[in-house]
């Protein structure tokens, strides 16, 4: 099935790696979500980010969608 819309959005938490792992750790947005209809390039950019995890949301209206995520932390 054709994607016919989603949106993905960038996610910090400062929790443990224990409730990480458990999937229990509380995320909160860091940036507006991004929509994406057909093809999409986000970027999110953070010099010395205050928190230890991100991670990126995606939700789907309907269909299927591919991505490749490149995640560079210096």
């Amino acid at each position: 099935t054709a994607l016919a819309g989603a949106t993905v959005k960038v996610e910090k938490s400062n929790d443990t790696q224990a409730a990480v792992d458990a999937g229990t750790a509380t995320w909160e947005d860091v940036a507006t979500a991004t929509a994406v209809t057909v093809d999409a390039e986000v970027w999110f950019e953070k010099d010395k980010p205050p928190y230890k995890w991100i991670r990126l949301s995606y939700t789907l209206t309907a269909g299927m969608m591919s991505t490749t995520n490149n995640i560079i932390v210096k």
